[in-house]
């Protein structure tokens, strides 16, 4: 009988209790620093989870907004878009008046408009309007593209470049064919207006 009790008792402290004594579900349970054992489960704190809360989400507390994705705890920003949170609009770095000299040493204004998606600009000229697409933050290009003038009956084909600077500056690259002549290329440094 005594043989039994001993061995009930046992039993009994494995899954519940003896006496006073409950068995604790959390008693071989790690939770480490960053969670609560409840129930023999660990119950994390934000921004961690695992069985015992060991990996932290490095996404937790960032938040990219309604244009970017989380990923390693930085934001990737869709196209058209920048900032440690993608709130940022790529193509109002780039949209205003921009001046400065021209390659004659002439006074240039260089008017850049929004374009028809997020990720294109129009730079307007008095006679036709130049496409250009946006790279990122601080570049962008301008395809080639012809454009017939018919009031001085002349054919002219334009590619180039723009680029912000790190002093705010817009550096404008363009090649300019006139009816199949020699292209001549201009670099100019613009200030927004």
């Amino acid at each position: 009988m005594l043989k039994k009790l001993i061995y009930l008792c046992f039993v009994t402290i494995m899954l519940s209790s003896c006496g006073d004594d409950p068995f604790d579900p959390c008693a071989v349970i790690d939770c480490g620093l960053n969670g609560e054992c409840l129930d023999g489960t660990c119950d994390c704190e934000d921004g961690y989870f695992g069985v015992n809360c060991e990996i932290f989400d490095p996404c937790f507390a960032i938040d990219c907004g309604d244009n970017g994705t989380c990923i390693d705890g930085t934001c990737d920003c869709e196209e058209g878009y920048y900032g440690d949170n993608c709130e940022l609009i790529i193509k109002d770095r780039f949209v205003g008046t921009w001046s400065g000299i021209d390659c004659e040493g002439d006074n240039f204004e260089l008017i850049i408009q929004p374009g028809a998606t997020i990720v294109t600009l129009t730079i307007a000229d008095e006679l036709f309007g130049i496409n250009a697409n946006i790279i990122n933050e601080n570049n962008f290009y301008i395809p080639e593209q012809d454009f017939f003038v018919p009031t001085f009956e002349i054919s002219i084909k334009v590619i180039g470049t723009g680029k912000i600077l790190d002093n705010g500056m817009l550096e404008f690259d363009a090649t300019i064919t006139v009816d199949e002549e020699d292209p001549e290329t201009c670099v100019s440094k613009l200030e927004k207006q």
